[in-house]
């Protein structure tokens, strides 16, 4: 799961539900859930820790997943369309 991590924060970053549901029917499969609801679940999360980013609690998760995303951007040399 680490592996696809970027391209799932990327995913969420961009609201690109189509594609993250994609992304992450195979951990949906091994835990036995619809990736439509996974994908909705790591949705909820990223929004959670960029509206809570001033929180110290949330603050890592925040700065981790804005560089995950910025990476793999970087990486594959996507654009936002």
């Amino acid at each position: 799961m680490m592996g696809k991590f970027k391209e799932i924060a990327f995913l969420c970053r961009e609201n690109n539900m189509k594609e993250l549901e994609e992304t992450v029917a195979g951990i949906a499969m091994m835990m036995g859930k619809e990736p439509s609801l996974v994908a909705s679940e790591f949705k909820i999360a990223y929004d959670v820790a960029e509206e809570k980013k001033s929180d110290p609690s949330y603050k890592i998760i925040y700065e981790n997943q804005k560089e995950a995303a910025e990476f793999y951007e970087r990486e594959y040399q996507l654009t936002k369309e």
